[in-house]
């Protein structure tokens, strides 16, 4: 993993580095670092407006794809004023260590007051949402809500 330059970047690798070891520290560590009127957006993929909706979400995913946790592979990191950009490998994880899919991303999270109010990803995004189609009905479910 890199090196933060400044304690904005510090925090952005610290929350990455809490997607884990099961959901509930992954809910916890979105609880402590998102703001309650956090904008979380995987760009082509639903718009969660709130930390309730976000922490929904990470339900929803781990009900359709089995997810428990992800690591993040932060390649490079850069920030100015507020913004954090990153870019990075995230990878999911079920809850026996087995892998379920990896994604490069580049992502830009806005810091303020020590709490994340910004949180965006860029990636391929038909190129997720079919791998998560495909593991939502290797699971039995239908399509998947992002």
């Amino acid at each position: 993993m890199v090196s933060p330059s400044n304690d904005k970047e510090k925090f952005v690798l610290d929350f990455f580095k809490g997607m884990g070891p099961d959901l509930e520290s992954f809910k916890t560590t979105y609880r402590e670092s998102l703001a309650e009127e956090v904008e979380w957006e995987s760009v082509g993929f639903d718009h969660h407006p709130n930390l309730e909706d976000s922490l929904k979400y990470l339900d929803t995913l781990a009900e359709q794809t089995g997810m428990a946790y992800c690591d993040i592979n932060v390649i490079n990191i850069g920030s100015a004023g507020d913004l954090v950009f990153t870019e990075r490998v995230d990878t999911m994880y079920r809850s026996d260590g087995s892998k379920i899919m990896d994604f490069r991303v580049a992502g830009v999270l806005e810091v303020r007051d020590g709490k994340i109010h910004r949180y965006t990803d860029y990636l391929d995004s038909l190129g997720t949402a079919t791998q998560l189609q495909s593991l939502a009905q290797e699971m039995g479910h239908g399509a998947v809500t992002a």
